[in-house]
């Protein structure tokens, strides 16, 4: 077996290794409520599109910095699962 030196290794783990669609839109879903909006226009609206570009695009008066920095420290790793073909 060929040996390599390297200073990381970058794994796309979502969709290839693990699958955190059901966390993901749970958290989406939390959020859109905190703020007073429909959490479907909003689960409609989030895949494909970074965070930022979601809460510009739902919510353009909010603080797009402040909005995703709470929204990253409350996500939750809950209901993420490993893919049948990652083990």
């Amino acid at each position: 077996m060929p040996t390599f030196h390297c200073s990381a290794i970058l794994f796309d783990l979502d969709g290839v290794l693990i699958d955190s669609t059901a966390s993901i839109t749970r958290r989406w879903a939390k959020w859109a409520e905190q703020q007073g909006l429909d959490p479907l226009e909003v689960l409609e609206v989030i895949h494909g599109r970074r965070s930022a570009e979601v809460i510009r695009l739902v919510a353009p008066h909010l603080d797009v910095v402040a909005e995703g920095t709470q929204k990253t420290s409350l996500h939750s790793v809950f209901n993420t699962v490993a893919l049948h073909h990652a083990a």
